[in-house]
């Protein structure tokens, strides 16, 4: 029976690895999957390790920054649809946002309408305060 060279590799990760990177004096931005002679379960420059956490098929031209630990697009047509995508969520935020807003001045308007009321009631309330005092000295005197 033939043996993998993962049974016989000890530690943990994986052999099979992606190239992103100066290799041998060669610029290679992606290769891959490359069974490698020894384990890697995290990056370690130019290799990147064949994990579920750096799986590159979502891009068209991955390049891998070890700076933040993920693929990047390099292909101009994939950023082209990445930037309208962003511009199309940040506009929408803008307009949620708008709403958001226009709700905060409502409910500030609500307030000083409140406030407002309150103040008006105020005066009302203590007169009749006052009256309802007056009548219950006139009561007691009786």
């Amino acid at each position: 029976m033939t043996e993998k060279l993962s049974d016989v590799l000890d530690g943990e990760g994986t052999n099979l690895v992606y190239i992103s990177g100066k290799l041998n004096g060669k610029q290679i931005d992606f290769d891959g999957p490359i069974e490698w002679t020894r384990k890697f379960d995290k990056p370690t420059y130019p290799i990147i390790p064949v994990l579920p956490q750096y799986d590159p098929s979502a891009f068209k031209n991955p390049v891998f920054d070890y700076e933040t630990s993920h693929w990047i697009e390099k292909d101009a047509d994939a950023q082209a649809e990445q930037i309208a995508k962003l511009k199309q969520e940040n506009d929408e935020l803008k307009k949620e946002n708008a709403l958001f807003q226009k709700a905060i001045k409502d409910i500030q308007q609500g307030q000083i309408d409140t406030t407002t009321v309150l103040g008006q009631l105020l005066p009302a309330v203590q007169q009749l305060s006052t009256f309802a005092s007056s009548i219950q000295k006139k009561e007691g005197t009786s």
